[in-house]
């Protein structure tokens, strides 16, 4: 259902060449076997061997087919392709995170890694007669500045559009999440320098592939000559349209809007461009191209690819924040003057809590006996009994959601969680193992008394599940970076053991703390006085510069405010059972309204009120939402503008959350 859409969308009565180069079993090559097609040449490339049998199968009728068995990243791959390219490139990529990488290497004989991925693409370009010297070297650039935080999609996108020839089409099946990841703002700049987006389709309810854990997006953008900015833009628009799941029929995801229609999804593309909209079954509109790249530079200027891309290594001017192009909240300000700040203008950082490696051995829960003591309850799995010990080995921490107080800030009795905080603290075998490097060391560190030395040793002895090839605890990835053997070529500098954390900053000690998975409407709470590590369940905020005019106060109201919340719905992603996921790097896109100094004091007084108040206080997120409606210049009608913003946050709410019991 989803190709017969994407082929409809790309306006394939036109396409005379076609490409899928991760064609799997074929859907989107099917949509073209035909014998009333007008297509010459159809070509598909899949690198699983089984998979390409049942492809051979699905198109043997097929008489224009050129179908390869093999990785479409090898150069002898490559050199079958088009070097003229294709009319219409059109496939699902893998979304492949790099931390499985490795895994798909092991499965596939054919795999690469990234770095031969990388160099095989430049070496392509060699190959391909669809972009000049000028935008070759550029490629360059851009392949070698490929994160090494990405998943195979990023240079999936960038072959696919050398694949297509001026003219032609790049119809893509793109999961939401991507396309709001860090590593992924490097293809969307390629994106508006070759192509002109046509269309961007959202599955609203997540239910065109089973099982549903992420919004789907189709995006089709057709070749144009390269652009010598992405800010060159003027009125050119693309349509953005959110279809639900009331319009799908059995055999089409538009197939209950016109039920006695061969073709419904022709239909569709007829209607949608008289720019009609149907509430229950799609919400179309139209945004300019400028402004979503406008959105993209915003995020991408002070990054290391950008800079070198335009030779602005000195260059400290930032560009004027905007709202989002598909944003309701761009529609609601009715203003295009409006002035926004990010965090880092407002000298705010967001980063993660605590990541231990190994929370089962760090965690514990701990019972306060007075006196500086804690019994402290390790994980049953541990096998390890409760003992007595002294509260200094340990930091109170904020684990999970489950372990919060239905208020705005934590108090001293909010947790019952400890992690060990052992940096200055070792068994004695270890002290004697580091004073025989350099009898310097000895009273460096202090010796953990016997309970928790038998507990670290009882770990050092576990495996970290129940398989036979599992880690020992000691050996986990993030465990052995604890672990600095002594160097003699650096013989001053004292080794550290496994089992010692690095030191707390102040991400793990934040201002106020935000869960990374929401199952209802957001709520932003204060580490009052920073008293509670937290965990990296929680993205972390806290005031890195002396000179903000914000304090915790104020920054505690802004971000409990309606429009910071509707901008959080609309910035995360959202996740199987209707959680919305809010990572660090969402966060930091976020803009917020500039406000002056008196606003920014009245929110201080309100947050004041705020962190002894409930969640359920509604009456002083009015007020904060008042402050913030009057600096955006709202005088007259305020109230109305007010119950506005509230029916946009129940809407987006309702439609994340409500959608789930559709599914089910």
């Amino acid at each position: 259902m989803v190709a017969k859409l994407l082929v409809a969308l790309s306006n394939s009565d036109d396409v005379r060449t076609v490409i899928d180069p991760m064609c799997g079993i074929g859907d989107m090559l099917l949509q073209f076997n035909s014998t009333s097609n007008p297509v010459t040449s159809i070509s598909g490339i899949e690198i699983d061997p089984l998979i390409f049998d049942e492809l051979k199968i699905r198109m043997a009728t097929s008489r224009s087919k050129n179908l390869i068995v093999g990785n479409a990243f090898d150069n002898s791959i490559i050199k079958k392709m088009l070097p003229e390219g294709y009319d219409l490139v059109i496939t699902n990529p893998p979304y492949v995170r790099y931390q499985t990488v490795n895994q798909f290497e092991k499965q596939y004989s054919s795999a690469l890694g990234m770095k031969e991925i990388q160099a095989n693409l430049i070496q392509s370009l060699q190959h391909f007669t669809t972009v000049g010297e000028h935008d070759k070297q550029l490629l360059k650039l851009i392949i070698r500045n490929i994160s090494g935080f990405s998943d195979l999609a990023v240079p999936s996108w960038i072959l696919c559009s050398l694949l297509v020839k001026d003219g032609g089409r790049l119809a893509i099946v793109v999961p939401e999440t991507w396309l709001n990841r860090d590593y992924a703002q490097i293809v969307k700049y390629l994106l508006l320098q070759w192509f002109q987006i046509e269309y961007i389709v959202e599955d609203a309810n997540s239910s065109w592939f089973s099982p549903a854990q992420v919004k789907t997006i189709l995006l089709v953008a057709k070749r144009i000559p390269a652009k010598n900015s992405i800010t060159t833009w003027h009125k050119e628009h693309f349509k953005y349209i959110q279809l639900y799941k009331n319009a799908q029929s059995d055999n089409s995801l538009v197939g209950n809007i016109f039920p006695k229609s061969n073709y419904p999804e022709k239909e569709f593309i007829r209607i949608i461009e008289d720019k009609i909209s149907n509430n229950a079954n799609w919400q179309s509109r139209n945004i300019q191209i400028i402004d979503f790249a406008n959105e993209l530079l915003s995020a991408i200027e002070t990054k290391k690819w950008y800079k070198e891309l335009h030779n602005e290594a000195g260059n400290t001017d930032r560009t004027p924040k905007r709202l989002k192009p598909s944003s309701n909240l761009l529609e609601w300000c009715d203003d295009d003057k409006t002035k926004f700040s990010q965090f880092l203008d407002l000298g705010v950082s967001v980063s993660q809590g605590l990541r231990t490696g190994a929370n089962n051995f760090f965690y514990l829960m701990a019972k306060d006996e007075g006196n500086g003591l804690i019994t402290a309850y390790p994980n049953p799995i541990t096998g390890v009994r409760p003992f007595l010990i002294e509260k200094r080995f340990f930091r109170d921490i904020i684990r999970k959601q489950s372990e919060l107080p239905d208020k705005f800030a934590l108090s001293s009795s909010d947790s019952v969680s400890v992690v060990l905080s052992a940096q200055k603290y070792a068994l004695p075998e270890d002290i004697a193992y580091t004073v025989k490097f350099n009898k310097e060391f000895k009273g460096m560190y202090q010796e953990v008394p016997e309970p928790l030395a038998n507990y670290i040793r009882i770990v050092s002895r576990l495996k970290n599940g129940f398989r036979p090839n599992d880690n020992l605890i000691p050996e986990l990835s993030a465990v052995k970076t604890n672990v600095r053997v002594w160097n003699k070529n650096k013989p001053e500098i004292i080794p550290r053991f496994w089992y010692m954390l690095p030191e707390f900053s102040k991400r793990h000690y934040p201002d106020l703390f935000i869960p990374r998975v929401n199952g209802g409407s957001v709520k932003t709470r204060m580490n009052s006085n920073c008293k509670y590590l937290i965990d990296a369940n929680f993205s972390t905020i806290w005031i890195s510069d002396s000179n903000s005019i914000y304090d915790n106060f104020a920054l505690l109201a802004l971000l409990n405010s309606t429009w910071a919340v509707i901008a959080m719905e609309e910035y995360g992603t959202v996740m199987g059972g209707g959680a919305l996921k809010l990572e660090a790097t969402q966060l930091k896109q976020i803009p917020f309204p500039n406000l002056d100094i008196m606003s920014i004091k009245k929110l201080s007084k309100l947050g004041e009120k705020l962190s002894v108040a409930t969640l359920t206080s509604c009456d002083v997120i009015s007020s904060i939402d008042v402050v913030i409606i009057s600096a955006l210049g709202f005088t007259s009608n305020i109230h109305h503008k007010l119950d506005e913003l509230r029916q946009i946050k129940e809407n987006l709410l309702k439609k994340r959350i409500s959608k789930w019991t559709t599914l089910l």
